[in-house]
């Protein structure tokens, strides 16, 4: 049996950490499905910002988010509480600034860092973001998303510190926040509808929390990629603070979830941030094939492993979203507009009645949903093109199609380089080889009296030295009494 080296057992280790964190995103990704109506760039922004609470301790800057709508029962607080119930050590927000000052103190001192949540921001700003309040939350919003932002204040004459670098979760309208709070956020706006689900307190806010729980050890096993990511080059739009904020979230969900979540990033980026979406828009009929194929992988399954679904279910399922191409259709007209839009064969089928209790006739007319399936894979968008990691060039890099200079020495010049010593300034001597020779004491070679042999001074070439524009103060002086002499 071979051994595995250090460093196959650590790439190994690596793959299956990242299997399991894409299994995890997965997961994440459906449980938000199931009770929140979002775009898909809506949730991936989410589960970014959810795992980017775990990394607080690595990080320079992060963004606060905020879901914003002018509408009521929008989902706008479901949403902001699912974050929280997946983010590391939520807070609520809502209290005094004497109280809060109290819990950030606290926090500096134990975990460290805190998710601060607030439900309907207008409240603290008011309705037309107005207020300026002398408040702790106040500058938590404006100074802590960047590292080092604190406050200290003293109790019985000792001083204590609390930090500021908390990411912060709100909602409440566009108009209910100051511009400059504003710009330190990312915006989600949940459209008016449904979830499948209901999201309770006794099924879905505990598989949340457990979902954080995985969550938070994924990222601390790979803390250290998540502190080295660096996100500047990826998108022209991606510079100044708006890199500072989006680049937490691509640090996670890249490490995570590899190039998959890397690209699903950059749509959300484009998305929320940068006002265009990365894939085209859909169609009324398109919409409609992609929300039954959302609905054949959820509450309609068990009719996608019977083969068909029958008109009148799949009506009423589509209603039940919530969404307003649906709502503001009369019941009695849904199965019309139903026909007109897809324009499918049906088919009658019998015996209904033993397959679902919920569905009470016993023939109905009925769409395959193989057909259903096929339909929508032909008008589906195409996948957006990978993001790519930029590759930086290297400024000092040889490259043979540039000019170079020979600087090797002639062949009758002796192999002599100087070389400067750092603490005198003098300049020694250094044979190409890397040995020095005997110290001289004088570049200049002065005659000798006492030579016996003329001839084998003659033939002996004398080694020829390089001069210099500049003589030490020693050569000087030497010159100077020999030709007084």
């Amino acid at each position: 049996m071979i051994k595995e080296t250090t460093e196959e057992r650590e790439a190994r280790q690596r793959a299956e950490r990242q299997q399991a964190s894409i299994r995890l995103l997965g997961e994440i990704d459906r449980h938000m499905k199931r009770y929140l109506y979002l775009t898909q760039a809506q949730r991936t922004a989410m589960i970014g910002m959810a795992g980017m609470t775990n990394a607080m301790d690595v990080l320079v800057t992060h963004p606060n988010m905020a879901w914003i709508n002018e509408e009521k029962n929008c989902g706008k607080s479901t949403c902001m509480k699912m974050t929280r119930d997946m983010s590391f050590n939520p807070h609520n927000a809502k209290s005094s600034t004497d109280g809060l000052m109290s819990l950030l103190v606290l926090v500096t001192k134990t975990q460290g860092s805190a998710t601060l949540f607030y439900d309907e921001i207008g409240k603290f700003y008011g309705d037309m973001g107005s207020r300026q309040p002398a408040h702790i939350l106040n500058d938590v919003l404006l100074e802590g998303y960047q590292e080092g932002a604190e406050r200290t204040r003293s109790v019985r004459q000792a001083p204590e510190t609390a930090s500021l670098f908390h990411p912060v979760l709100v909602t409440g309208r566009h108009v209910s926040m100051p511009d400059d709070v504003a710009d330190r956020m990312i915006f989600v706006r949940p459209e008016r509808g449904m979830g499948l689900r209901f999201y309770d307190s006794r099924v879905a806010r505990p598989r949340s929390k457990q979902l954080g729980t995985a969550l938070h050890a994924l990222v601390r096993a790979d803390i250290e990629e998540i502190r080295d990511f660096r996100g500047y080059g990826l998108h022209p739009k991606l510079t100044g603070r708006v890199l500072e904020l989006w680049e937490p979230i691509f640090a996670v969900l890249k490490v995570l979830g590899g190039q998959e979540w890397l690209n699903r990033a950059m749509e959300a980026f484009l998305e929320l941030a940068a006002g265009n979406a990365a894939r085209r828009p859909l169609s009324a009929r398109e919409q409609m094939l992609s929300d039954i194929n959302d609905l054949l992988d959820g509450p309609l399954a068990w009719a996608d492993a019977a083969g068909f679904v029958p008109g009148e279910l799949l009506a009423a399922e589509l209603k039940r979203t919530g969404k307003a191409m649906y709502t503001a259709i009369l019941p009695e007209m849904m199965m019309q507009d139903l026909a007109d839009t897809l324009d499918l064969p049906k088919r009658q089928v019998s015996g209904l009645r033993a397959r679902d209790e919920r569905y009470p006739y016993n023939r109905s007319i009925v769409y395959d949903t193989s057909l259903l399936r096929e339909e929508w894979a032909d008008v589906m968008p195409d996948e957006p093109d990978d993001t790519v990691m930029p590759e930086f060039d290297n400024p000092f890099a040889i490259n043979d199609d540039d000019d170079f200079e020979d600087v090797t020495p002639a062949a009758d010049c002796n192999p002599v380089q100087g070389v400067q010593d750092p603490a005198t300034g003098a300049r020694g001597t250094e044979l190409h080889d890397g040995s020095k020779p005997e110290p001289e004491m004088s570049l200049v070679i002065p005659p000798c009296e006492d030579d016996e042999d003329d001839t084998e001074s003659e033939t002996k070439p004398v080694p020829r030295r390089r001069r210099s524009t500049k003589l030490p103060a020693v050569e000087a002086k030497f010159l100077k009494e020999n030709a007084l002499a």
